[in-house]
């Protein structure tokens, strides 16, 4: 049987990572927001900005990676098992979100270097498309 005072400070430990999972998603959702906004007007605080917060994305996937895996070693439910197992999953998927959004800047920064416009075939094209991730981000962070 569990010691009931661990499960309760692993109960707080789950508590507070889905928390700072949050927090990263609304990050990611930040970072693809300032993607698509470097992509409209390019300016190189912009395109900074976005690569800031990429690296703030992989230190928190990084450091809240290791920190699950820490709490995954000791003695779990199945149900706290399954959370960090999600958790894991989360932190990496939205870590890879982030590497896109920063992508997505990286073509905006070479398309303003190289003085490239879209038609407005293509313009209308983005703009749905941002619409579509936008709405697919919002639905999936809210399930979270």
């Amino acid at each position: 049987m569990l010691d009931e005072r661990f499960l309760s400070h692993t109960t707080v430990a789950i508590a507070q990572s889905r928390r700072v999972v949050n927090s990263m998603a609304y990050l990611v959702k930040k970072n693809l927001a300032d993607a698509a906004a470097v992509l409209d007007s390019y300016s190189e605080e912009q395109y900074r900005d976005a690569a800031d917060t990429e690296d703030l994305i992989d230190k928190y996937e990084d450091k809240l990676g290791t920190y699950l895996i820490k709490i995954s070693a000791k003695q779990l439910s199945k149900t706290q098992n399954e959370e960090l197992y999600n958790f894991l999953h989360t932190i990496t998927d939205l870590e890879r979100i982030s590497d896109h959004a920063l992508n997505l800047s990286n073509s905006a920064k070479e398309i303003h270097e190289k003085n490239i416009s879209f038609s407005e075939d293509a313009r209308h094209e983005l703009t749905v498309l941002r619409a579509a991730v936008k709405e697919i981000t919002d639905i999936a962070i809210d399930a979270f």
